[in-house]
Parts: structure tokens; sequence; C-alpha cells
């Protein structure tokens, strides 16, 4: 059925019981996208720098080197969520899902304008031709390839047995709004490469976790500590400063308090389906026992 290993026996996503550790070919798997997230910034930025990206005009040659990096990145999340929908959704699939949806939609709101087979799209057209027909294209090509719904219903149960999968595919949209925050500075990429990194061993760590608490608090550890580095640097970096579009200077404990309050929203989001571990735990111990 390709269930991954970190499947627990009967009984699963009830009570205490414990599972085998991801091996770490999982585990690296599971890792993996915000370990590549550095490297793709690294390729974007040797391109812009190559190809004459910082000119008034970009370069031909700078647009088509970006369209084909943008065209190899969609082409390849596409693929690895096909492999997860045939494979009934490993448990090291879903950063992977929820980066896809997230990218997708954020292409679809930076785009102002778009022809497709000679016809201008409008605003609406935009959104559901670059959010939806990636999703599309992934369920035609996955119901084609197993003609059966099995691995929707068993994305289900694993999801209903155990919420924290849930909140692994939103772990993996925290890089762009962690990253979005410092848009209005000249961070080094180093710093920025960081953050990917720290939300990475976040990951590996929930996917070497074998409860459903230890899951839950890796996410949450890589969220915060994440967070937490960005919120000193960004305090430090603003407090005092005046940039040409500021009218006075920024008072950097008004940066700190509302990076704070944007991480407590963020936090809040990550492990809000923990409402839907409740409600399973709450229909087992309604469920009448029956005597063996």
């Amino acid at each position: 059925m390709g269930r991954d290993s970190l499947h627990s026996s009967a009984g699963a996503g009830v009570g205490p019981t414990a599972e085998s550790p991801a091996p770490w070919r999982e585990a690296l798997a599971g890792a993996g996208l915000f370990l590549l997230l550095p490297a793709l910034g690294g390729v974007y930025t040797a391109i812009y720098v190559l190809l004459g990206g910082q000119g008034p005009r970009p370069s031909t040659q700078y647009e088509d080197a970006g369209s084909m990096l943008l065209a190899l990145i969609v082409a390849s999340l596409i693929a690895v969520a096909c492999y997860a929908w045939i494979h009934s959704f490993p448990r090291w699939s879903f950063p992977y899902l929820g980066f896809g949806l997230v990218f997708s939609l954020l292409m679809s709101a930076v785009v102002s304008s778009a022809t497709i087979l000679g016809h201008q799209a409008g605003r609406v057209e935009q959104l559901l031709w670059q959010a939806f027909v990636p999703a599309l294209s992934v369920a035609v090509i996955s119901l084609l390839a197993t003609r059966s719904l099995q691995p929707l219903r068993q994305l289900a149960a694993e999801v209903w047995n155990d919420w924290t999968r849930i909140s692994f595919a939103l772990y993996a949209m925290l890089p762009i709004p962690l990253l979005l925050r410092f848009d209005e500075t000249h961070a080094n990429g180093l710093l920025l490469a960081g953050f990917p990194l720290l939300l990475g061993l976040g990951a590996l760590s929930y996917m070497r976790s074998t409860r459903t608490w230890q899951r839950a608090a890796s996410l949450a550890g890589g969220l915060a500590a994440s967070w937490l580095v960005a919120t000193a640097w960004l305090t430090a970096y603003f407090h005092g400063r005046q940039e040409p579009w500021m009218s006075a200077p920024t008072d950097g404990y008004r940066m700190a308090a509302a990076m704070s309050g944007a991480g407590a929203v963020l936090m809040a989001q990550l492990l809000a389906p923990a409402l839907l571990g409740l409600a399973h735990w709450g229909m087992h111990r309604l469920r009448p026992r029956h005597s063996a």
C-alpha cells in the first residue's frame, strides 16, 4: 500500500502508542525541502548577477533563465506530489504538498497579467490558471496512474490518526512569511539561508520522533527558534534606523512586539490541527468498549 515506516500499529493516533523512528533516508527526504531552499536562492542569485538582472531593464537572458528556474520548481513540485499520491502520501511528502500549495497561491498573487492561448486572462482566470492547474494536473496524472481513490482514503485515515501531518504541511509554508519580513532590509544571504536550515532541523527531528507530542514539539521548536532569531536581528537592525521612505526613525521595541505577535499567530495556526486530535481522542473515549 506504500505506507511509510512511521505508521504505527493498530490504534495509531490513540493514546501514547510509540512508533519506530523513520529511517534516515525518509527523515532526510522530509527535511530536504528546507535544505534545498537556500540552494535555490543561491542559483537565483547567480543568475541575477551573471545575466544582468540588476539593470534598469533586465536582460532577455536573465528573464529566460528565471522562467526556466521557475518552471523547473513547479515541475518538480508536481512530480513529487504525483509520487506522494501514487504511494499513498508518505509522511515525508507533506512539506512538499504544503509548500507547493502556498507557492502556487503566491505566484498567482504576484503576476499582474497573463495571456492564455492568445486570450488576455482576467484576475480570476489568473488565479485559477496559476494556482489550481498544477493541483488539477497532479490529480489527473495520479488518478490515471492508480485508477483508485484508495490513496485519498488512506490520506484521510492517516491525518485522522495523526494530526501533526497537517501541521507538517503548514510548517513548510513558514519560509515564505519568515523571509518576507526581511524584504526592506539589507540582510546578507548567509543569514537568510540560515532560517530554512533551522526549520530543516525541526523537520528532521519531527521525522525521527516516535510520539505525537514529540512531533508537535519538534515543529513548534523549529518555528520558535527561527522566529526568535529573526525577531532579535530585525529589532537590532531597525532600532533607531530611518530609511528614505520613513517619516521617523523606527522603534525597535515596536518591531519586537509586532514580530512576537505575528509569531504567536503562526504558532497558533501551526498547532490548530491539534483540535482534530482532541476530536479523535474524544470519539475513542466515547466508543463502547468490547471485551476481548
